[in-house]
């Protein structure tokens, strides 16, 4: 997919709603840098589906993996399961890093956020929380 051609209005009206929902910033230095990417097509290169709901959703999913990620706790089963559902969500939202940023040096968002988890700690997120085991 595309980015859709949203006029600036509308692409604001949208990013402040799904900012407010989520309770991220949306200030006008956030809108004009977001505004910037979804032009440039920057965003058409990390999400599968380039709205400003996915940009804002996808963004506050990376904080909180980060956060998770600055106290590890992965013998708590309450941190695994906010890992597992962040990560897989995330991986939802994005494309997978391609060799052009990889090439360029640059980290991709997909790389940072779910490949990384799911490398480091994969005993964890392999392994069936009570949600997700089935007889």
């Amino acid at each position: 997919m595309t980015t859709e051609d949203l006029d600036r209005a509308e692409f604001e009206e949208r990013y402040a709603i799904a900012a407010d929902a989520t309770g991220a910033l949306a200030g006008p230095d956030e809108l004009d840098e977001a505004w910037d990417d979804y032009r440039s097509g920057a965003w058409d290169r990390l999400l599968a589906e380039p709205t400003p709901e996915n940009a804002v959703h996808a963004n506050r999913l990376a904080g909180s993996i980060a956060e998770l990620l600055e106290a590890p706790a992965p013998a708590d089963e309450a941190w695994q399961r906010r890992l597992i559902a962040r990560v897989d969500q995330l991986a939802v939202l994005l494309r997978e890093g391609g060799a052009e940023d990889r090439a360029k040096g640059e980290p991709h968002p997909w790389d940072l956020w779910v490949a990384a988890p799911r490398r480091d700690y994969a005993d964890v997120l392999t392994s069936p929380t009570p949600e997700t085991e089935h007889p």
